[in-house]
């Protein structure tokens, strides 16, 4: 990926390869700086968006976070990635309204074979029952 981005810089699928395997070797310095370069190529890539938000989290910038998944949520509303992240981000900051209804947004869009689904509706009954 390196290569090919020195070969072409702009090239928006690699830098998007790019972020997201650092990612997942847990270098989120290293994963922002390609996934801004790639939303600053590509503002309405909401893949790119959610990303770059994981960066964030992982960099503890919730606030930017949450501004990338709102707004790809905007971009891609049938995305259910960006309503199950600001679940969790709500949960994190003790938001429950916030938590539940992002969890009831992903639940309505999410495959109900997605991995996610199960855990995202205990979650809901969990933070339910909290209210009652």
């Amino acid at each position: 990926l390196e290569r090919q981005l020195t070969l072409n810089p702009d090239d928006t699928h690699a830098l998007q390869n790019l972020g997201a395997v650092e990612l997942r070797l847990k270098d989120a310095k290293a994963a922002l700086a390609a996934l801004d370069r790639l939303v600053k190529l590509q503002p309405k890539n909401a893949s790119g968006r959610i990303n770059r938000a994981q960066a964030y989290l992982a960099l503890d910038r919730q606030e930017e976070a949450t501004r990338d998944l709102e707004r790809a949520r905007s971009l891609q509303p049938s995305n259910a990635q960006a309503p199950l992240f600001l679940a969790k981000l709500a949960i994190a900051q003790n938001d429950m309204p916030t938590a539940k209804e992002n969890l009831r947004a992903y639940l309505q869009i999410a495959p109900p074979s997605a991995p996610e689904v199960k855990p995202a509706m205990a979650e809901l009954e969990r933070l339910s029952n909290l209210a009652d």
